[in-house]
C-alpha cells in the first residue's frame, strides 16, 4: 500500500480529553483501533495543557512541527518539546503532562508497536538517497520535495507526504530550495505478529 496525503485534506479526530486534535497519516493494519496497530503516523495540534494519553507497550517518536512547543514532564523525565523538528523518543506507557509554552503546538508523531516494529526518524534537509524501508513515511515539514524511485516520480509541498506498508517507498529525496525540511519514518519489523 502506498498513500500520499495532504494535511489540507485529512480528517481530524478530537482527542479524548479534549486538548487538541489528530490527523492519522498512517495506520497499520489499515482497520487496526488505538489498542491493536503495529505502526501509527499522525499529525497532532495540542490546544491546551493537560495529560497525554498512555499507551503501555508502545514506544513515541514525536517531532515539533510549529509552535512554542511544550514541556512534557512525567516521574521519570521532563523535557522542553521546543525545538522544531527534533525528534524525541518516549515510552507509551509514561504517565506524561504537557504544558503549552505557548499558543497552540503542532506535531509530527509515530508510535510503534513494541516487539513488532521501531521506527527510525530522522529530518533531512539536503539532496539524500532514502533507506531502503518496506514500511516507513515521508513529510514535507517546509518547503517543496521531489520525490523519486522505484513507484515514485513526484512532489510534495509542506504538509504533503507519503506513507507506505509492504512495499517499496521513494529512493531519492531533493529539497526545492534552501529553508526545505523533510522527516523520514523508517519502520523496521523486528518480531512475527
Amino acid at each position: 500500500m502506498i498513500a500520499r496525503h495532504d494535511l489540507r485534506t485529512l480528517p481530524s479526530s478530537p482527542w479524548k480529553n479534549g486538548g487538541g486534535v489528530t490527523q492519522a497519516i498512517a495506520v497499520v493494519p489499515r482497520d487496526a483501533g488505538l489498542a491493536d496497530f503495529d505502526w501509527r503516523a499522525s499529525v497532532a495540534a495540542i490546544d491546551s495543557s493537560g495529560p497525554f494519553s498512555m499507551f503501555p507497550g508502545v514506544t513515541r517518536t514525536i517531532v515539533l512541527l510549529d509552535g512554542a512547543g511544550v514541556e512534557l514532564e512525567s516521574p521519570a523525565f521532563r523535557h522542553r518539546l521546543d525545538t522544531p523538528l527534533a525528534p524525541f523518543r518516549l515510552d507509551g506507557a509514561a504517565a506524561v503532562n504537557a504544558t503549552l509554552l505557548g499558543g497552540r503546538s503542532r506535531d509530527f508523531n509515530v508510535m510503534t508497536r513494541d516487539g513488532r516494529c521501531r521506527a527510525v526518524v530522522r529530518v533531512v534537509r539536503n539532496a539524500s538517497t532514502l533507506d531502503a524501508a518496506r514500511a516507513g513515511v515521508v513529510h514535507v515539514a517546509a518547503g517543496r520535495w521531489s520525490f523519486g524511485g522505484d513507484a515514485y516520480d513526484d512532489t510534495c509541498e509542506a504538509g504533503q507526504g507519503f506513507a507506505w506498508d509492504d512495499d517499496a517507498g521513494p529512493r531519492m529525496a531533493t529539497p526545492g530550495g534552501p529553508d526545505a525540511a523533510l522527516i523520514v519514518v523508517a519502520i523496521e519489523a523486528i518480531g512475527a505478529r
